[in-house]
């Protein structure tokens, strides 16, 4: 990715960025960001009821992108650390349906308060491994300056990339390469 664009000739990373960063259409019994829930309400009262995703998934067998979107306004803990990893996972089994990786592996972990981490590891069959770490802010990520005098910047969303024992690690305000291996 070199911000704005996706390069073409990363087709194994563009893969796993869109299924993981678009939005998968809700379930029908998923809690939705702006639902109200709590104490003495059996169920969620949906105020907007929107479920998101893309049109065309009424026509594929596999719908595309994942439900991390879900997690927008959930509180830093262990159970919902637990479900950015079942959707993460959901969202790449199509690499292994389709024989693109013979395993994924995800990990996610809470880095730091309000940061949450992925780490993706694709086993692929007779080549090297890929793997791919995403962190980013809880609470959103902030893509704007700040005004003038507001201080430095909120950090950038990082993403590490190894492919063929070649790291790469970037952000939206910066571009580093390390083609040592190391």
């Amino acid at each position: 990715m070199l911000p704005p664009a996706l390069l073409a000739e990363c087709d194994l990373f563009t893969s796993v960025l869109i299924s993981l960063f678009t939005h998968r259409r809700a379930l029908d019994d998923d809690v939705l960001p702006d639902d109200l829930t709590g104490p003495g309400l059996a169920e969620p009262i949906r105020l907007s009821g929107d479920r998101r995703g893309w049109w065309a998934d009424s026509f594929l067998p596999q719908p595309i992108g994942s439900r991390l979107w879900l997690l927008s306004r959930e509180k830093q803990m262990q159970s919902v650390v637990s479900r950015a990893k079942l959707y993460a996972e959901e969202a790449l089994a199509w690499l292994v349906e389709d024989g693109v990786a013979e395993r994924v592996k995800v990990n996610a972990f809470i880095p730091r308060e309000e940061w949450l981490t992925l780490e993706i590891q694709l086993y692929r069959p007779k080549k090297a491994n890929f793997s791919i770490r995403f962190d980013w802010a809880w609470q959103g990520i902030e893509f704007c300056l700040p005004a003038e005098g507001a201080g430095a910047p909120p950090p950038a969303a990082k993403v590490a990339v190894t492919f063929d024992s070649t790291r790469v690690d970037f952000s939206l305000t910066s571009l580093n390469f390390d083609l040592t291996g190391g």
